[in-house]
């Protein structure tokens, strides 16, 4: 088999490692036998991608056998951040019944983690999605895998998504904060419902916090309410959730403002 390299990984902070750890659970205590996901969003640029691969990783992470599937054939963010676009043989080839499973399924340097990439991108991505292959692909390697992850196009633009998420067991919807409006995301709700895929849930990205920006999860917002839930049972001094440090300064900072 051969092997996909992902390079300059971005780290995980501890609190969106917890926010991570945490949907990981709500999706398992959801439901037992929903080990196919699809994960979709209203529009671009959203953080699904970056979503869906550090939940790979957390799932990876936790000792399951994970499968990613980077099924947007229109631009894969995977494919242009690292350089999986130069990968000749992936789900396309698949689809177009040009490889097999064993063909279009890669290692990667992330212990517990596979991936199918795209493949060359093609220039009829919704006929190859509405076949029955990708069905076949599933059926082929689900008991493979503990969890096979599905990076799909934004629903609100193109329906592969939903196409997608008939082969799926359950759909996951990233809305980013305070730009998907209600309205949007009911739409991309009610397309998934039509496909006849269990929704999960959503996930909210980018949300705002005072302090250091380390990228897209639950962010500062959840980091005080962790910190006040930590505190009760640990002490003020359980870690850095508050005061995005743990430098001593800023504890004594703040002790000194609550006197």
């Amino acid at each position: 088999m051969q092997e996909i390299v992902f390079e300059r990984l971005e780290r995980i902070d501890y609190n969106r490692s917890e926010a991570y750890k945490s949907i990981r659970a709500n999706i398992q205590f959801a439901d037992a036998d929903c080990k196919v996901l699809c994960f979709t969003s209203a529009t671009a640029a959203e953080g699904k991608t970056t979503t869906v691969i550090n939940m790979a990783r957390t799932f990876a992470k936790a000792g399951q056998k994970v499968l990613f599937i980077d099924a947007d054939l229109r631009r894969s963010v995977v494919a242009e951040r690292y350089k999986t676009d130069k990968i000749a043989v992936g789900l396309t080839q698949y689809l177009k019944a040009e490889a097999g499973a064993d063909e279009v399924v890669y290692q990667t340097n992330i212990e517990n983690l596979d991936m199918i990439p795209t493949g060359k991108r093609p220039g009829n991505p919704t006929e190859l999605l509405g076949n029955n292959a990708f069905h076949n692909l599933i059926e082929e390697i689900r008991d493979q895998y503990d969890y096979i992850v599905v990076d799909t196009a934004p629903l609100g633009m193109v329906i592969d998504a939903a196409l997608i998420a008939v082969h799926c067991d359950g759909a996951v919807v990233i809305v980013e904060f305070d730009k998907i409006g209600r309205r949007a995301a009911q739409r991309v709700v009610d397309q998934l419902k039509q496909s006849g895929c269990k929704i999960l849930g959503g996930i909210m990205t980018k949300m705002p916090y005072a302090g250091i920006d380390y990228g897209y999860g639950y962010r500062r917002y959840l980091g005080k309410i962790y910190s006040r839930y930590y505190e009760r049972y640990y002490g003020r001094y359980h870690g850095s959730y508050e005061y995005g440090s743990s430098d001593g300064e800023s504890r004594k900072k703040r002790d000194k403002k609550n006197k």
